[in-house]
């Protein structure tokens, strides 16, 4: 089916900002501060309860950032083929790796990431009512994943140390995959001193 040069850029566009919408969505639900969370909550914001009961089963809104990253990039990728070697033929190929590879990496990637790692809370409540619909819709594949890995359970062994509990080192990852706490979060950063003296 020809869509033109119109609607090829169109479709392009749309699957790399989809892309890019769930690649960031992804960084965000990680990085999101639960103290804020609350904070916006009590204050009021109509999305942070629901932000907050996502939260709960994070698998659920990261599996589904994961699928939706990778169908829209492959979506891309076939479309983006597809033209490139319509157009310059047996070199299009080639041409469209190198295109497609810059472009998802930069555009589809690391910016979103950025930009949501930045602003987590910000960025993460105004993606929840679309990733909301778009777990709806992918439930199947999560279902279908989540049989998957409870089979690869079976047969793996389990991980070592996987029930020891919040130490120095637990504390310090985890940490460092959340945002830090800034001046509101005053309370929060005094109960991590005290762990943290208490503790070492």
């Amino acid at each position: 089916m020809n869509l033109g040069l119109l609607g090829i850029v169109g479709l392009g566009a749309f699957s790399l900002l989809m892309s890019a919408f769930f690649s960031g969505s992804e960084t965000g639900y990680m990085s999101v501060s639960r103290v804020r969370l609350r904070n916006l909550e009590s204050s009021g914001h109509p999305l942070a309860r629901r932000l907050r009961l996502q939260l709960r089963r994070i698998d659920d809104p990261i599996l589904t950032c994961l699928i939706g990253t990778n169908l829209f990039n492959v979506f891309f990728t076939a479309l983006v083929t597809t033209e490139f070697g319509r157009r310059f033929g047996a070199k299009g190929d080639w041409l469209a790796m190198g295109f497609v590879s810059v472009v998802v990496i930069m555009l589809g990637e690391c910016l979103p990431e950025v930009v949501y790692r930045e602003f987590p809370e910000r960025m993460t409540l105004a993606s929840v009512p679309t990733i909301a619909v778009a777990m709806w819709i992918l439930w199947p594949v999560r279902w279908l994943l989540r049989g998957y890995t409870a089979i690869l359970r079976k047969f793996l062994p389990p991980q070592e140390g996987g029930g020891s509990g919040l130490n120095r080192r637990n504390l310090a990852a985890l940490l460092l995959t959340n945002s830090m706490p800034n001046s509101s979060d005053r309370r929060f950063a005094e109960a991590m001193d005290r762990f943290l003296e208490l503790e070492g």
